[in-house]
């Protein structure tokens, strides 16, 4: 989760997804709110503060740098969505990922 001084929607949104099996890791890009909170209520929450906002997709990219996964989202704080909304979306991926592979064996063959 990409963030900058939006601390009540950022905590919103973690109150929906803390208690699922998601890693989630917040950027924040240098707010001059604090965030500091975070790491007490959220401790599985991992939180990298930047000093200098250099944009989101720098800040994506460090997300990337730093998580471990197959499936990568990012979000602004102002998103609200459920681990299962997310579970849906990881599902039809790959399903979408199969249908693709069949699809391509089939041209080979041809």
């Amino acid at each position: 989760i990409v963030h900058w001084n939006t601390p009540l929607l950022l905590k919103k949104q973690l109150k929906l997804l803390h208690k699922s099996e998601l890693k989630i890791i917040i950027i924040d890009n240098a707010s001059s709110k604090s965030v500091s909170w975070i790491t007490n209520e959220f401790p599985r929450v991992r939180l990298i503060e930047n000093k200098i906002n250099r944009g989101f997709a720098f800040a994506c990219n460090q997300g990337i740098v730093n998580g471990i996964g197959k499936w990568f989202l990012f979000l602004n704080p102002d998103v609200e969505i459920t681990p299962k909304q997310i579970e849906k979306m990881i599902e039809y991926a790959e399903n979408e990922i199969k249908e693709w592979q069949k699809f391509i064996k089939k041209c080979k063959k041809q």
